[in-house]
């Protein structure tokens, strides 16, 4: 029997909770229209703490993102202040995941916690259009286009416009 696929959302203090909640909920009924486990997921914060999310509800996590070491995919779910908690030990452990071919991706404004660690230089990439206009007067010189959609699906790098856009 193969293990299930695992995926870690990383949470940023005051992200969206019902990104949270429809990104689990896709998973959730994968897993039961197929009769079997196919995804398990976990929740990761920086620290390894309880995170909270924009509607003041705190989220316990189960690890800390430095011991995020057997995933498959981590996505980053951030809101309205995405870097408020970027450090140089979130770059390195985001770069190490990533030489260790974790797919990283994002929903809302998560992207910006994976342009900052540099992992979307030349890609094209799906934001909540709100963050838009930021994001491009930050990132100018990464080589980040922003196309217009729900999602955008690559090899190594997905994003979701916002929590709406994980449910096909």
């Amino acid at each position: 029997m193969t293990s299930p696929i695992s995926v870690s959302f990383l949470l940023v203090r005051l992200f969206p909770l019902y990104c949270l909640i429809l990104g689990t909920e896709v998973l959730r009924l994968a897993n039961r229209y197929a009769g079997k486990r196919l995804f398990e997921w976990h929740y990761t914060s920086l620290n390894g703490r309880a995170v909270e999310a924009s509607n003041s509800n705190e989220i316990v996590v189960e690890n800390a993102l430095k011991d995020c070491k057997h995933t498959n995919y981590l996505l980053t779910i951030a809101g309205d202040d995405p870097l408020s908690e970027f450090s140089p030990e979130m770059k390195q452990v985001l770069q190490r995941l990533s030489r260790q071919k974790v797919i990283m991706g994002s929903i809302d404004s998560g992207a910006f916690i994976l342009a900052e660690a540099q992992l979307l230089r030349n890609q094209s990439i799906t934001l909540h259009p709100t963050g838009t206009t930021s994001f491009i007067e930050r990132y100018r010189s990464a080589n980040i286009t922003i196309e217009q959609g729900e999602m955008l699906i690559d090899e190594r790098r997905l994003s979701c416009a916002g929590g709406l856009s994980v449910v096909p």
